[in-house]
């Protein structure tokens, strides 16, 4: 088989080991919503065009909006050795080569243009990150022009048979580095790249590109929540968490969703966007104190949710209930989880960019931990009676998520209690919620 022919190829044991990632990726996170699931099921050969922002978890973000096949690129200096090649293309990666490599190096990008064609003519999802690179932020890198070729040839070669779409997704994480945190993915409506091509003929092939990589960029900024990188960065970010639950009133948004969130925090930068706009010192007021806000609290170790709840006493009274509850299972669970757990915050601790951090966790999750179960559990039965070993290995199952989320409740009652204490902090709340 040719490396197209593997790519293409929807190997046994790939859906195989789909489906036990998928198990532990699950788990990951403690919510998950993905919405515009519709939007791919376009009967027409399509481009993924998500953003990028946490490494191998954007990725895994992709590959499980659907069961069907996605072909990925990756950088193409990864695929110097024959087996890394192997490895990479049976988990359906290829190559691509980007102008920072050189100039030189995007000349090899012909042949591999050619099989991102094969792929989408057999409508294949073919995503790629337009960014070209990751950046853990709430905002949009500039776009690289390789997804805009790729569309361009794809349509060149097949246009006329069938149109190409693109459609943009939007990932975002409640919190980029923790683990067990929020996951939500949205997908746009599909953007018929032909069409586009037919209405900007007049133009020449630099001017199509350029055009065609605005395009791309705004219809993904309409999925995340995006904020540019500037000075106003951190106080508008704030802004949002500060004015979501008067937005959400203002929207008539109701339930906890995660979409909800996104929807009020959207509101929030069109507003901001058009104080800026028509009062730009009055803007400029609000997101400095916003951001010396955000300052302050994070000093303090005190979260967002804890200064929106409405009965925080009662709230704080149900934590404490809770911890004091879990307590025996949590030093069970730390003890038996440990061995996973500090090898994983060691390895963050020697990774420099953060963005790896739950790459690191979810990589040791899904492979290391169910070994290191296998060996409890043999030891186990080597050692208790069947029913006892059965009954240990039911209750060590959970324990290394339940030790995230008993130290996520944690955190939130310490933030709680801070936030009671803090009056002048509260005053100051008061303040943008008027």
């Amino acid at each position: 088989m040719t490396q197209i022919e593997k790519l293409k190829y929807n190997n046994p044991y790939y859906r195989l080991l789909w489906w036990f990632i998928h198990l532990t990726f699950r788990r990951v996170y403690r919510r998950i919503e993905y919405h515009g699931k519709e939007h791919l099921k376009i009967n027409a050969p399509v481009i993924i065009a998500p953003n990028h922002s946490n490494t191998l978890m954007d990725a895994m973000s992709v590959l499980f909006s659907t069961p069907k096949l996605k072909i990925y690129v990756a950088r193409a200096d990864v695929f110097k050795k024959d087996w890394v090649v192997k490895i990479l293309t049976f988990l359906k990666i290829m190559p691509i080569n980007r102008i920072r490599d050189g100039v030189k190096s995007l000349s090899k990008n012909e042949e591999i243009n050619d099989m991102a064609v094969d792929i989408l003519r057999n409508r294949l999802y073919f995503c790629i990150y337009a960014e070209g690179t990751h950046q853990m932020m709430h905002s949009l890198l500039p776009l690289g022009k390789g997804i805009c070729r790729i569309a361009l040839q794809a349509n060149s070669a097949f246009g006329k048979e069938q149109p190409l779409y693109i459609v943009p997704m939007g990932i975002e994480y409640g919190h980029f580095t923790r683990f067990r945190s929020s996951l939500l993915v949205q997908m746009g409506e599909p953007f018929n790249v032909t069409q586009f091509i037919e209405n900007h003929a007049h133009l020449e092939q630099p001017e199509l590109i350029n055009a065609l990589k605005d395009t791309i960029a705004i219809l993904m900024k309409e999925k995340i929540l995006y904020i540019p990188n500037d000075e106003n960065y951190e106080g508008t970010l704030e802004l949002c968490h500060l004015w979501s639950d008067r937005q959400k009133k203002q929207m008539q948004l109701k339930g906890k969703s995660l979409l909800n969130r996104f929807l009020s925090a959207k509101q929030t930068l069109s507003d901001v966007s058009q104080l800026l706009q028509n009062h730009p010192e009055e803007a400029k007021k609000w997101i400095e104190e916003a951001k010396q806000f955000s300052i302050e609290r994070h000093k303090k170790g005190i979260r967002i949710p804890s200064m929106h709840r409405k009965n925080p006493i009662a709230n704080s009274l149900i934590k404490s209930i809770l911890l004091i509850i879990g307590l025996p299972y949590f030093l069970m669970a730390a003890a038996v989880s440990a061995p996973v757990s500090l090898l994983a915050e060691w390895i963050c601790s020697k990774t420099k960019d953060p963005a790896f951090h739950n790459s690191v966790r979810f990589l040791l999750a899904t492979f290391f931990y169910p070994l290191f179960l296998l060996v409890l559990f043999i030891i186990f039965f080597i050692v208790l009676s069947w029913q006892w070993a059965l009954a240990a290995a039911v209750l060590t199952v959970p324990s290394l998520y339940y030790v995230y989320d008993y130290l996520r409740l944690m955190r939130m009652l310490i933030s709680d209690i801070k936030w009671l204490k803090d009056k002048k902090l509260q005053e100051r709340f008061c303040h943008f919620k008027c």
